[in-house]
């Protein structure tokens, strides 16, 4: 019966990148175990790695048994002996998968976390007013929670939904120099809004502007409302205004309402 001799192999693991190669054990010996990775290029000693794994190759066997590895089964390319050079290169098999730590995981589980809360609460805090407006159920939260923060619930702003329905512009009948405006104001809207800003401008016989004044929600609301409590929904308030116009040439007016 004729048999082939075997050649033993080891099993080298690269301490620089954990991947894993096939050398001959009679090139390790005429090198005195000094090998060169072919994955990062590291030069160590194989017989100095705790992780040198004895194997045979015998005839009709394609694949090596490591212990405590679970190792692919396609073949090996055996390396070809290299007289000149002062270390043995080794051409990579295959690489150790290094499992991630548990805590590693878990930190970063926690911060995707944190970052998705802190981006919830940052939409919750800029559109409070709406979230007040479409849930009115979450308003007492809300105001609960802006209050412990110190911020503000707003009221909706919608100047499409508040109107001028009338207004009038006349000297005082007692006194020239003062102008009176009376204006009747409505919010259109099925909620409560803020009260709105009115702009005066008065012009003169040309229609050129001669003074423009921004009147505030405390300025023409005067004692008969709190803009704090807002203009309440399908709701009219009117008011009337002294100005002093003193010589100026007014001869008109324009009223117009916006949010500032």
């Amino acid at each position: 019966m004729n048999s082939n001799p075997t050649t033993a192999t080891t099993v080298v693991l690269c301490p620089g990148c954990n991947t894993m190669f096939r050398a001959h054990q009679d090139q390790l010996q005429r090198k005195s175990g000094l090998v060169r990775c072919g994955q990062c290029s590291l030069v160590f000693n194989a017989n100095n790695t705790p992780a040198v794994v004895a194997a045979a190759n015998t005839e009709g066997s394609d694949s090596v048994a490591v212990a405590a590895a679970d190792l692919q089964s396609d073949p090996i390319q055996d390396l070809a002996p290299q007289p000149n050079a002062s270390e043995v290169a080794l051409n990579p098999w295959q690489t150790v998968p290094v499992p991630p730590s548990r805590w590693k995981s878990f930190g970063l589980l926690l911060l995707s976390l944190l970052l998705l809360t802190g981006l919830l609460l940052q939409m919750i805090y800029h559109w409070r007013g709406d979230l007040a407006l479409l849930f009115p159920s979450t308003r007492p939260w809300l105001q609960q929670t802006c209050a412990l923060v110190d911020c503000e619930l707003p009221l909706p702003r919608l100047d499409k939904l508040v109107s001028i329905e009338d207004s009038d512009l006349q000297a005082d009948a007692t006194n020239p120099r003062v102008m009176v405006l009376s204006a009747l104001i409505r919010n259109r809207a099925p909620f409560t809004q803020a009260y709105p800003s009115v702009e005066l401008t008065l012009t003169n016989e040309q229609g050129e502007t001669v003074t423009r004044r921004v009147l505030a929600p405390r300025d023409y609301l005067g004692k008969r409302a709190d803009p704090e409590d807002g203009f309440d929904a399908a709701s009219e308030m009117p008011f009337k205004l002294y100005l002093e116009a003193g010589k100026l040439p007014v001869t008109g007016y324009r009223l117009y309402l916006f949010f500032p």
